[in-house]
């Protein structure tokens, strides 16, 4: 079963997808429907996400800073924009995240539908690309350990860089699919899951620091944009960075 979830913050169209999307036909769970971007991203983030059906215009964080977000840490993820006609020119600056199709309100059941087909194409021509490397590289001969001390080392010295699973499995000589299935085998959890706790436990660490500035912690631990990180650090934690460092600062 592929997992889906949707998006939207109005209440109304959300429940309205539910009954237009032809789950049981295509093998789809609906796993959860939110109507803010950063209880979606928790979801992403802690469970497994095949499709995400997502509105582009929402409060916080909104359709582009999901498809950016599933782009950079979980990238096998297909991503649906939804937005008005007025939104499209927006909609368009997703084109760099992958997104498989954006949807102008209103659509009818057969156009959401077919959209659905397509993501669920993409991940079962995805699925076959992966059994062919795994037989391809079933021969190489890595040990557990000297893999895990290799891949723990990548990190260590390139969390502070803007570094993605492509530049990993690139170091490693490895194609990415067969990359990420063989960390996660080893780690039982995703590359992308690896770097952000070790990022986030770095941010932390230089919060309790008082001559470090709160505005530079996130080019000090590998994130160009000062707002997604703070939306990252808040959605682990609960607090902002600022509220952080004054609950942990070290003292004189």
């Amino acid at each position: 079963m592929y997992k889906l979830i949707i998006v939207d913050d109005e209440l109304f169209i959300l429940n309205s997808y539910t009954d237009l999307i032809d789950a049981e036909q295509f093998g789809v769970t609906i796993e959860g429907t939110y109507t803010d971007g950063l209880t979606a991203l928790d979801h992403i983030k802690n469970n497994p996400t095949d499709i995400v059906l997502t509105d582009i215009k929402m409060p916080f964080c909104d359709g582009i800073d999901i498809a950016k977000y599933c782009y950079e840490n979980f990238k096998d993820t297909k991503v649906i924009l939804v937005s008005a006609y007025r939104d499209f020119e927006y909609a368009q600056s997703g084109i760099k995240y992958n997104v498989v199709e954006y949807l102008s309100k209103p659509f009818s059941k057969d156009e959401l539908n077919n959209v659905i087909k397509k993501a669920i194409g993409e991940i079962e021509k995805k699925e076959d690309n992966i059994d062919e490397e795994e037989t391809i590289f079933s021969g190489i001969d890595l040990e557990d350990n000297e893999f895990l001390k290799k891949a723990e080392e990548y990190i260590k010295n390139n969390y502070t860089k803007d570094i993605t699973v492509d530049d990993a499995s690139k170091e490693f000589h490895l194609n990415k699919s067969y990359f990420c299935a063989l960390y996660k085998k080893y780690t039982n959890e995703t590359f992308a899951d690896t770097l952000r706790r070790l990022r986030l436990k770095k941010a932390c660490e230089l919060l309790e620091e008082k001559n470090v500035k709160v505005s530079m912690i996130h080019l000090q631990v590998g994130y160009n944009s000062r707002s997604y990180f703070n939306k990252i650090f808040k959605s682990n934690y609960g607090m902002t960075l600022e509220e952080y460092r004054k609950n942990n600062i070290k003292k004189d």
